[in-house]
């Protein structure tokens, strides 16, 4: 989840961020989480079918998050990576 005090970057070019992101989330296997990407802020959220609330953080840490999360995965692997952090 995304802190209040963390330092916020512009997310240049929000739609490439989308795309690399809905990649990353096909390629685990999480096609069907809703993704928003607040780009003057430098925020993407993530809303993960059947999972209460959404998650928060600068669209960087997330692609970097869903490349750490092997091939097929599927969407709870995904969710518990995201959500350690």
């Amino acid at each position: 989840m995304l802190s209040d005090t963390a330092p916020r970057r512009p997310a240049h070019n929000a739609a490439q961020w989308r795309k690399r992101l809905r990649r990353e989330l096909q390629r685990v296997g999480a096609s069907k989480v809703s993704l928003y990407i607040d780009g003057p802020r430098g925020i993407a959220r993530l809303r993960f079918p059947d999972h209460a609330g959404q998650f928060s953080m600068h669209a960087g840490e997330a692609l970097r998050l869903l490349r750490s999360v092997p091939d097929g995965a599927g969407v709870q692997k995904t969710v518990n990576t995201i959500a350690g952090t």
